[in-house]
């Protein structure tokens, strides 16, 4: 695996990530989920979206298309 597809695979995992972590949280009953897990939860989809930036700026800086 040449570097640029490893940059592209690690961004598509962030991104695959951040995704499902989205659909939970929209798919999860507010009213019957304990506030902690929606906290957790929140953590770290903004945790994944932080990285899978972090990943895009550095396909950026080696000039990668998105």
């Amino acid at each position: 695996m040449g570097s640029e597809s490893a940059r592209r695979y690690n961004r598509n995992q962030a991104k695959s990530l951040v995704q499902g972590l989205q659909r939970i949280l929209n798919r999860i009953n507010k009213v019957y989920t304990p506030n902690w897990l929606i906290s957790e939860l929140s953590e770290a989809s903004h945790k994944a979206q932080c990285i899978q930036h972090e990943f895009e700026m550095v396909m950026k800086g080696f000039g990668d298309k998105l």
